[in-house]
């Protein structure tokens, strides 16, 4: 059997493979194994920058073109090196690598130059074995075909391509609405590894975690208090003028506009500011903090070992004995925050029938060497929040908001949506005076039997080529094209 060992590092002088038990008399063709490195090589506007020849140099086992039966060694010479890039790495460790693995496999003595041996450069080494490999298997008369469809990956690269056509800064989301599984997370801007200096010095912070941070919410809010109402009967109809004055401070509807007279179903439709204001202060604010709370707002989402959304903020009960303070909180302002991800949560429980379950990213721990699973991880039970009735009510006003109302851009999809949209102000403004919001939708696809619930957010935005619900449709046509 055929033994492999790698060397090298990624930035060292040369990365390289040690092959033993290599029958002799094996072809060697140059050519073939150059093939493969090239089809190795990544490609594309996101791949990495790097630019290596990839040429192949045996130090011994080939003797005119032919394996001699000893070891084989091979090497590839590095050019491409800019250690330098790599400084910050030191006390760094970049998320999603194994830089901090591998200081703690080394005792700190690790080569943190671009990943060290924990770097994709390593793969070229190995490609040069899996060429010899497919030729002895020739001589044998074997040839392997193998398709490798990754679905986890073609979802969460459908949702890389959406992002990248269409916002600068902002995240989606995707769960699997029965299990509140994470199917795809993308944060925007990501980093470049082979140029961290610059990704340090970027303005934007491309090393946050979007779908893990904090946010204003607006008023992707106003669902929680519509399930609240449900829950107590209190479904009031309210006369829109387009503003509203509570404490001496008015608080308008977009634009000002007034939408006359609505119920629960049209004021979710038409994203009616005062109908939730009136209708905050008939709950009152305790109950609306349990609402919230039951929903997992203001409390940190556990996702793997060491990885966590933030809590976000709920008002102070003293905060919401201030009417003007209790009218904001009613429509998604004033001191609430929230992840990406506890609104991705909030909504998965509606599309869910009311049953809520934290979102996860692990479901196993692996064999390292055989890929198999060791062990299942458990996960939450879920807890019903709601009634089931109360949730299908709620699917079916979120679908009339997708049909006919803020989010009519996410209508047309097949199997139809439901969703709610939210602006939401964030008190910082650009230097000609325009103030920069949050723009969010959140919701879930299909209508009927919701498969996935998807969370858009576009971050200090002021300007968009894309509302959140034209993103979010993008989004779930594009999973469904990944299958």
């Amino acid at each position: 059997m055929m033994e492999y060992t790698l060397f090298g590092e990624s930035h060292g002088p040369a990365v390289g493979v040690l092959l033993q038990n290599v029958p002799a008399g094996l072809p060697v063709d140059d050519q073939l194994i150059q093939a493969d490195l090239l089809r190795r090589r990544a490609s594309g506007d996101l791949a990495t920058g790097r630019h290596e020849a990839d040429e192949v140099e045996f130090l011994s086992g080939v003797f005119q073109g032919k394996t001699t039966g000893d070891a084989l060694v091979a090497v590839l010479r590095n050019r491409d090196v800019r250690s330098a890039d790599y400084a910050a790495l030191k006390d760094t460790p970049r998320p999603g690598h194994a830089d901090y693995a591998a200081f703690v496999r080394a005792g700190g003595h690790n080569d943190y130059r671009g990943g060290g041996r924990f770097s994709g450069r390593l793969t070229a080494p190995l490609t040069v074995a899996g060429s010899l490999a497919k030729t002895y298997l020739q001589t044998q008369g074997i040839t392997v075909n193998a398709r490798i469809v990754d679905e986890e990956a073609l979802r969460q690269r459908a949702a890389e391509a959406v992002a990248a056509d269409t916002m600068t800064s902002g995240c989606i989301l995707v769960l699997d609405t029965a299990t509140a599984a994470v199917r795809a997370s993308v944060s925007v801007p990501g980093y470049d590894p082979d140029d961290l200096a610059a990704s340090l010095d970027a303005p934007d912070s491309p090393f946050l975690n979007r779908a893990l941070e904090s946010y204003a919410v607006g008023s992707v809010f106003k669902p929680v208090l519509a399930a609240a109402a449900l829950e107590q009967g209190i479904l009031p109809e309210y006369e829109c003028t387009g503003a509203v004055v509570v404490d001496g401070q008015i608080f308008r509807c977009a634009g000002g506009v007034p939408h006359g007279t609505v119920d629960l179903t049209a004021a979710l439709e038409k994203s009616c500011n005062g109908y939730f204001i009136r209708l905050g202060q008939q709950l009152g604010a305790e109950s609306l903090l349990d609402a919230a709370k039951a929903f997992g707002f203001g409390q940190s989402l556990p996702l793997a070992e060491g990885l966590a959304a933030e809590a976000g903020q709920l008002p102070a009960p003293q905060e919401l004995a201030q009417s003007g303070q209790l009218a904001n909180f009613s429509f998604g302002q004033g001191s609430l925050l929230a992840t990406p991800m506890q609104v991705a949560a909030l909504f998965n429980t509606f599309a869910a029938d009311g049953v809520y379950r934290a979102p996860y990213v692990l479901q196993a721990t692996l064999d390292e060497t055989t890929g198999q699973p060791v062990e299942n991880l458990s996960h939450p039970r879920g807890r019903r929040v709601i009634p089931a009735q109360s949730a299908a009510l709620l699917r079916t006003m979120l679908v009339q908001v997708v049909q006919q109302g803020t989010a009519q851009d996410a209508a047309g999809l097949s199997g139809g949506a439901g969703g709610k949209t939210g602006t939401a102000q964030t008190g910082q403004f650009t230097p000609e005076g325009a103030e920069r919001c949050n723009l969010w939708f959140a919701g879930f696809c299909p209508a009927e039997k919701p498969r996935y619930t998807i969370v858009v957010l576009q971050d200090g935005a002021i300007h968009t080529a894309y509302s959140g619900a034209d993103i979010f449709a993008q989004v779930c046509n594009a999973l469904e094209a990944a299958g």
